[in-house]
């Protein structure tokens, strides 16, 4: 489960929060700690936007769409993750009247700024004592 603690959940709507499926909280823990594990081992620090998942940014539009409708361009973001995201947890294919198989550069460019903003907004890198646990290690190799 999500440490609400330490690295918060974050979503347009908190009001929607409670909203969100379990499988969908389930699948931004996994890929918390995947992409965490990827930026440990890695000889490239990954940046803040290779940091969130595709389930993040789902969350985020999820909960933003209950509240208002969205631009185009944030729709084709939303359907584009949510049809990646289905396709690896469910094994899904979204329906090829909505599918998005490509984003705009300008689209891309708004995808790459909502993981910075969401980044930013949890506070960073996820939180994990494991995680600190190896970063002290990668130090010590290092010296």
């Amino acid at each position: 489960m999500i440490n609400k603690k330490n690295t918060p959940l974050i979503v347009a709507d908190t009001a929607w929060a409670e909203s969100l499926p379990e499988w969908l909280k389930n699948e931004i823990s996994s890929e918390r700690m995947l992409l965490g594990l990827l930026d440990q081992v890695s000889k490239k620090t990954l940046t803040p936007e290779e940091q969130i998942g595709d389930a993040e940014v789902v969350a985020y539009l999820m909960t933003a769409s209950y509240v208002a409708p969205m631009d185009r361009d944030f729709a084709n973001i939303y359907l584009f993750t949510t049809g990646r995201l289905m396709k690896k947890v469910k094994n899904i294919d979204m329906p090829q009247d909505i599918k998005v198989d490509k984003l705009t550069s300008d689209e891309e460019r708004k995808l790459k700024d909502l993981k910075l903003f969401i980044w930013n907004s949890r506070g960073g890198k996820f939180k994990n004592p494991v995680f600190d646990m190896l970063e002290s290690i990668k130090k010590e190799c290092k010296a």
